[in-house]
């Protein structure tokens, strides 16, 4: 019984190292270009979005302005 119990404990200390260490190093460096792409595109859209916000408003300051 107490060499199950070593077993499995053993077991799942390697496997938990085993998903840690893929977690840290190897899927961050497998998808590091497909990350920095995502970030690259939502960096475009946010800026994007602002761009078109701050075009409204001078847009609706305009209006304002030749309506009076």
């Amino acid at each position: 019984m107490a060499k199950l119990l070593l077993y499995l404990v053993i077991v799942f200390t390697v496997g938990a190292l085993s998903l840690l260490f893929y977690n840290k190093l190897i899927h961050p460096a497998l998808f590091k270009e497909e990350l920095e792409e995502t970030l690259e595109d939502a960096v475009e859209e946010k800026t994007r979005q602002t761009v078109q916000e701050q075009a409204k408003q001078i847009l609706e300051e305009d209006i304002d302005v030749n309506s009076e």
